[in-house]
């Protein structure tokens, strides 16, 4: 083959390699499937707002579910030593004063002095003994421009009849102290409560029912300083009274140490640390607020803990001396592989 010659063949090649490319690039694409969008929760999260020391107002607190008849709900602890409250939505403000306190679920009912200034929807409550193990919840807070939301599952529901707390997957930050969490209908299921220092991602919530659907003769009242150690309220106590009540104090520990029982995913993913509750007994005998002082990591620990020193309150034989002039104490019980003391 002459040199002519095979310079043509190339050519011709390298001309019909040119058109089979060029159709290639100029043809119809396959098109792409689009990738679907996350679903969007659609829930009443502007019944959530965020609650600030009046005083100061940079110093947002936390945050407060708003209901339509002039109301909010928050947790006690957040709100405790501040004299002036108000409420923030985006520009709107309105001072808010303590109208109920739960102090045993760490639950406050605020009431608002101008709810006109805000456009809360109904709320539909949820029954705490409705909810599932593995359903979809969203917490949402409040205590920022915008409210935020942080979707997880229910853990748990740990706790006995008429004292329960809902734990949750989502890990949450401290801004959503007192906000609502909502299951996927937007029916409201508890207020959130976060303790500082939690290293899992595990937070938790109690029922919103246990204050909204209190009865009418239950009595408002201020939000009490804790007291890092036991004290009597109405003045020092007499050696003989100081007796008994270190006594009581010391059958109170050992009984709450005595009913707890390690959680079996506390065990599988070997937590330890230690929950400090602090209560406070009324003159009169009653449990006026109990909640986590000191957290131990785990909210799932902390909970164990907390409903151990309720049901202790109520098993111990209260002496004479405690119920005439209350009490209020802190106990620890530590977890240490599968152990506790």
């Amino acid at each position: 083959m002459t040199c002519a010659n095979l310079r043509r063949r190339i050519a011709v090649r390298a001309l019909a390699l040119s058109g089979l490319c060029c159709g290639l690039l100029t043809g119809p694409l396959p098109a792409l499937a689009a990738k679907p969008s996350p679903p969007v929760w659609t829930g009443p999260t502007g019944n959530v707002v965020a609650i600030e020391d009046a005083d100061t107002p940079d110093d947002v607190l936390g945050s407060a579910v708003l209901f339509p008849d002039g109301r909010a709900l928050t947790v006690c602890h957040i709100i405790k030593n501040v004299e002036r409250l108000q409420i923030r939505q985006r520009t709107s403000r309105s001072d808010v004063s303590l109208s109920y306190a739960d102090r045993k679920h760490d639950l406050c009912e605020l009431k608002v002095a101008h709810p006109e200034r805000f456009r809360p929807v109904s709320l539909k409550l949820r029954d705490v003994e409705e909810v599932s193990v593995g359903e979809t919840v969203y917490a949402v807070g409040g205590a920022w421009v915008e409210s935020r939301l942080s979707k997880g599952n229910v853990v748990k529901v740990q706790g006995d009849k008429g004292d329960m707390a809902i734990l949750i997957s989502a890990r949450l930050v401290a801004g959503y102290s007192g906000g609502a969490l909502f299951d996927s209908s937007g029916a409201l299921l508890g207020i959130v409560t976060y303790r500082d220092r939690s290293t899992r991602k595990l937070s938790y919530a109690y029922p919103a029912q246990y204050i909204r659907d209190r009865a009418d003769t239950d009595v408002a009242g201020d939000v009490e300083r804790s007291s890092e150690r036991p004290t009597a309220p109405s003045g020092e106590a007499v050696a003989g009274d100081r007796t008994v009540i270190d006594d009581y104090l010391k059958r109170l520990a050992e009984s709450s140490r005595a009913s707890v029982k390690y959680p079996e995913e506390a065990r599988t993913q070997r937590w330890s640390g230690t929950a400090s509750i602090h209560f406070d007994v009324d003159p009169g005998g009653d449990l006026r607020q109990s909640y986590v002082e000191t957290s131990s990591g785990y909210a799932g620990l902390d909970v164990t803990a907390l409903l151990a020193v309720r049901k202790a309150i109520g098993d111990v034989p209260m002496p004479d001396q405690v119920r005439e002039k209350g009490l209020k104490g802190t106990v620890s019980i530590t977890f240490t592989m599968g152990e506790k003391r």
